[in-house]
């Protein structure tokens, strides 16, 4: 690895402090920052991996030094079985062996995949088989504990032709430790891949793309003075990767990991892994939030100590005003500091947070701006006391975002709805506007429905009906639009499962009456799923497939109120009549009313 010469550069209206990387003129490297760190000290503790049980102990703690020399070793193991360039998938639970891995996948100049252990979830079977396929590996790592599940799983979808290791049964000791080769700035760091239960994308992370990345969240929020830096989002997960352990080990922190499974289970076990080790930084998706306020009690929040937390970024998902105040005033008898709370934005595509709202800004917390609806729905932000509440995600100044009218590809003036570009040519998807310097996020281009010549989004919608009756309050629900010729909203949402058929009535009629009132839509169809019909991926409701799936009739509805064009449309056998007691057969377990 060449030694760096660090320089001052201007980019984007920020000095950055710039090396050289195999030629390029970018950031220091991940490989040389880690490695400042070991040498500066070696014994200090760089990986916490957390029991699954309870969130108190520790199961394993690895010293830089220790990441380093296992790094090195699997580096050595990886020279003789690869080559500089081949990609390794990595299937490992969020843990030390993961951590050696990867850094040893980086040493050698292969190119770590990480993914999902198939199994684990039932839709991650097809997800990790997918990357498989889509990513070419040459080999696959993992650990002796789920050695035979991803063995069984090679066999079960035919990619037995993949070599299979676990990182922990080789010898190390009789292995040739290697240490870093050198890098070259564009070449691939490694590639992340994101679902959106249709489709898949593997988006290759370049060495200078991932340390501008970590530079950012570095001059953003000053990661190294947090000192401890943790949570349960997976190595797969982009903020997972680069927010939880990459970017602290660039900077010299500890990070502790636990299990994303136990989060979901027992959220409390998040704010008791803050607690416990002492973690001053923290960061999750906005569901998470929400998550915790349905899930823990104020009797429960009541016994933690969350007043060490500077920083609990929220992001990168869409962030809800409603959930922000619910999360700080649950947990305000924890000690949590509402300015604790960050918003910020990342694209779905990429490893990095693009706006972020320094912590601790605004005394009150998060700024929040209400905007009108009906002009929203015209695609305009105008501010209006009582309106929609916005979240800002941060300033922009500097970071190369902009709004943009995408079938004209012009750039669209402060205040205007358009889609979120990044440095004038990429596209991210999202949908966004730009007001007094900040950025507001307000949802996907795919999940923006146009009913009526108006732009509503599916999320303000899905999170407006969870707070209409108990009964959705802690179950998923999704909203889509189907073309019939017109748009026509679809509303599907899982209900408890002793519902009565006198009780879904009321509740679609509330549903309907609701969307007529805040919403002004003249037809809602609503459609009552059983618990776990929702289809999401790490809390993210797929409203994509759960389009199709209504589209096709392959859902099992215990109750539906559907237009008559949408009946005609996309039912294929008649309704029959309500049954006393929803059976178990399709059709026959569909008490339905076709609206007019």
């Amino acid at each position: 690895m060449k030694s760096s010469i660090l320089t001052d550069r201007t980019t984007n209206g920020h000095t950055s402090r710039n090396s050289s990387v195999g030629g390029d003129d970018v950031n220091e490297d991940l490989v040389t920052r880690f490695g400042r760190q070991v040498r500066d000290d070696p014994s200090r503790p760089a990986l916490i991996e957390v029991s699954h049980r309870d969130g108190r102990a520790a199961t394993g703690t690895a010293t830089y030094g220790e990441l380093h020399d296992g790094a090195r070793a699997i580096a050595g193991w990886l020279r003789a079985h690869a080559v500089p360039g081949d990609r390794v998938l990595l299937l490992y639970p969020s843990s030390i062996d993961f951590a050696k891995a990867f850094w040893g996948c980086l040493y050698a100049g292969c190119v770590p995949v990480p993914a999902p252990l198939p199994g684990t979830f039932g839709h991650h079977l097809s997800l990790t088989t997918g990357i498989a396929l889509d990513a070419g590996p040459r080999l696959v790592l993992t650990d002796t504990e789920h050695l035979d599940g991803v063995a069984d799983w090679l066999i079960q979808d035919r990619l037995n032709e993949l070599a299979l290791f676990a990182t922990d049964l080789v010898d190390l000791s009789r292995v040739q430790a290697a240490g870093p080769i050198e890098v070259h700035g564009s070449s691939p760091a490694f590639v992340q891949y994101t679902s959106t239960g249709t489709d898949l994308a593997g988006h290759s992370i370049s060495h200078a793309g991932l340390a501008r990345d970590i530079e950012m969240l570095d001059n953003t929020l000053d990661l190294a003075a947090h000192g401890t830096i943790g949570g349960w989002l997976p190595m797969h997960h982009n903020l997972g990767l680069v927010g939880l352990l990459l970017a602290p080990l660039a900077v010299g922190a500890t990070s502790v990991l636990m299990s994303p499974t136990e989060f979901l289970k027992h959220p409390q076990r998040w704010l008791q892994l803050i607690d416990t080790f002492d973690i001053r930084l923290t960061a999750a998706p906005n569901f998470a939030y929400d998550h915790c306020v349905r899930r823990i009690s104020a009797e429960v929040a009541s016994i933690f100590d969350l007043s060490r937390l500077r920083t609990a970024v929220n992001g990168p998902e869409p962030v809800s005003a409603a959930t922000l105040t619910a999360f700080a005033e649950r947990f305000a008898p924890s000690g949590l500091n509402p300015r604790a709370l960050t918003p910020a934005y990342g694209p779905a595509d990429g490893a990095r947070l693009i706006t972020v709202s320094p912590p601790g800004d605004r005394i009150d917390g998060p700024l929040v701006t209400p905007a009108d609806r009906w002009a929203l729905e015209r695609d305009t932000l105008q501010p209006a006391a009582g309106g929609l509440d916005l979240v800002s995600c941060g300033p922009v100044e500097g970071t190369g975002l902009q709004v943009f009218n995408s079938a004209t590809q012009t750039e669209l003036l402060d205040g205007l709805v358009g889609e979120i570009w990044l440095d004038g040519y990429a596209p991210t998807g999202d949908l966004g506007v730009i007001h007094g310097g900040q950025l507001y996020r307000t949802g996907r281009v795919n999940d923006r429905l146009a009913i009526d010549g108006r732009s509503l989004y599916a999320h303000d919608i899905e999170q407006e009906l969870s707070q209409l009756e108990p009964a959705f309050a802690d179950l998923p629900g999704c909203v889509c639009a189907v073309d019939v010729p017109r748009e026509e909203l679809v509303v599907l949402q899982e209900v408890p499962a002793r519902t009565s058929n006198g009780d879904l009535t009321a509740l679609a009629t509330a549903v309907r009456d609701a969307l007529r009132d805040r919403y002004r839509v003249r037809v809602a169809n609503v459609v009552f799923l059983r618990p776990g019909q929702i289809h999401r991926v790490a809390g993210r409701v797929q409203r994509t497939l759960m389009r199709e799936l209504f589209r096709s009739d392959a859902l099992a509805p215990v109750y539906e109120v559907l237009g008559r064009q949408t009946r005609q449309r996309f039912r294929f056998t008649e309704p029959l009549p309500a049954p006393a007691v929803p059976a178990r057969r399709r059709n026959a377990a569909v008490p339905a009313v076709a609206a007019q």
